[in-house]
């Protein structure tokens, strides 16, 4: 099965990734945004990998933008992030991991995200199902989470009436796949295809949605054939829009 290969790189690409932290020198891309040379590394090494296992799929990747005009309806194509949490990888911290998502039609159809400090695996089969550590991911009954995620700017763009805890671990796919266990009442997000693609899959095998502000369901095929990045989304743990974002009110 795909998703058995992709688990083993994704493995090997993240312990890689985990001997490289420490000894690698950072760069700004034109958005001001840092890249390591680890982040480029990695990238190449599993942009190889996954062309010669899989050499008809395209792909799209975080230090490489492709448009997407030229990707069809049918087409495979592979979403890569290979180090989603550059600023927590370089400053020593643990939330940070190696990202890799198949869209097929433009709906995503497997996810993998490993982060390798804690050894922890998140993904999505190609049946739908959602894992951490090989075991099905079930939410527990009754439980109520306080907690929000958002992206490390969040406080520059709004005011907020949420009275629970609003979290930024530096990782947006990691946010997603946290919620996807139940640990949040939702998510702020912002970011390329590369930051959304892996954890929405994993997120949305557990019943969750993506949104945007204005409470429409958003729109993924739009996000990667732009390419550009995203305005904010809203991202919930179930079907509906999170009341938590209710409460959010931008600043003018």
């Amino acid at each position: 099965m795909r998703i058995e290969l992709v688990k083993n790189l994704v493995r090997e690409t993240g312990q890689r990734a985990l001997a490289y932290a420490g000894r690698f020198q950072s760069l700004l891309k034109a958005d001001t945004s840092p890249v390591t040379e680890a982040d480029l590394f990695i990238q190449e090494f599993l942009a190889h990998r996954l062309k010669s296992l899989f050499p008809p799929y395209k792909f799209m990747a975080e230090e490489k933008v492709n448009r997407f005009e030229n990707i069809g309806y049918d087409d495979y194509v592979w979403v890569i992030d290979p180090i989603d949490g550059t600023d927590a990888f370089r400053e020593g911290l643990p939330v940070w991991g190696v990202s890799v998502g198949l869209v097929h039609r433009f709906q995503p159809v497997l996810g993998v995200f490993y982060m390798p400090c804690s050894d922890t695996m998140f993904y999505r089969d190609e049946n739908g199902t959602a894992y951490m550590n090989g075991k099905v991911i079930t939410r527990p009954e009754g439980h109520i989470s306080r907690t929000v995620y958002v992206t490390s700017g969040f406080h520059r763009h709004f005011e907020v009436g949420f009275k629970g805890k609003i979290r930024a671990l530096g990782s947006t796919v990691a946010h997603l796949c946290y919620l996807a266990l139940g640990a949040g009442q939702g998510a702020v997000i912002k970011g390329f295809p590369w930051d959304v693609i892996a954890g929405y899959a994993i997120l949305e095998a557990t019943g969750g949605r993506l949104f945007t502000l204005d409470q429409k369901p958003f729109d993924i095929e739009q996000m990667m054939r732009s390419g550009d990045k995203t305005p904010f989304i809203v991202a919930s743990p179930h079907a509906g829009y999170p009341d938590f974002a209710y409460g959010l009110i931008p600043k003018s």
